[in-house]
């Protein structure tokens, strides 16, 4: 009876022994992840919104076009037909 209860608890502890390892990694990993996950959303955040801003200001001045001055011309070309 009392050599049973020996080998069970080398075994419980044998496999307790992973689990408790595991547990701390995760844990560890968890904490490494919460403080580096909000710069890593920032930057992609930053590089997401200077790829809108620069693919908006490409479609807002195309090529060729010229704003007009007070007198309603183009940069000396000719009126602008409004």
């Amino acid at each position: 009876m009392g050599e049973n209860c020996i080998v069970f608890i080398d075994w419980a502890l044998f496999l307790l022994i992973p689990v408790i390892l595991f547990g701390l990694a995760l844990t560890v990993w968890v904490i490494v992840d919460a403080c580096l996950l909000p710069g890593m959303v920032r930057n992609w955040n930053a590089k997401l919104e200077q790829s809108l801003i620069e693919q908006i200001a490409a479609l807002r001045s195309p090529a060729g076009f010229t704003k007009p001055g007070a007198d309603g011309l183009g940069e000396g070309s000719r009126p602008l037909d409004i």
